[in-house]
């Protein structure tokens, strides 16, 4: 005898509902990240999840991501989405930027410009994310 979870046989949770909302624009980031906040924040509850990212867009160096804590964990999340990441970064105008920004973060080799500049990708499609869950709690 078989014995499976409850989960299996609900089609309906966080992820599936937040994917429903996102625009299409960056949208493989955004349902990697939604996966990895609900992990983060261990709830399949709408509102925890909103404050989780609240808190990210308050204070993203303080606010971890579970699977984006560890630089080692950084790099692979950039190895999986490079072309993605670097379009995010050109959009912003960050490689613009770049010596001020090695120079505030301290980076001294390119590994470091790789993890904190992911990071800033990263922050980036958070707050899109936001617009995007934000826009359909308006509507």
């Amino acid at each position: 005898m078989i014995i499976y979870k409850f989960d299996k046989f609900i089609n309906e949770n966080l992820s599936s509902e937040l994917g429903s909302l996102i625009s299409d624009e960056n949208r493989d980031i955004k349902e990697e990240l939604i996966q990895m906040v609900q992990k983060s924040v261990n709830s399949d509850d709408k509102n925890v999840f909103i404050e989780k990212i609240d808190s990210i867009i308050k204070d993203p160096k303080d606010s971890t991501i579970e699977g984006l804590i560890q630089d080692a964990d950084i790099y692979e999340f950039y190895l999986k989405f490079r072309n993605d990441i670097d379009q995010i970064l050109s959009d912003s105008e960050f490689f613009d930027k770049l010596q001020d920004f090695q120079k505030e973060y301290n980076c001294i080799s390119l590994y470091d410009i790789v993890i904190k500049g992911t990071m800033e990708a990263v922050n980036v499609v958070v707050n899109q994310l936001k617009e995007d869950i934000s826009s359909e709690n308006v509507q």
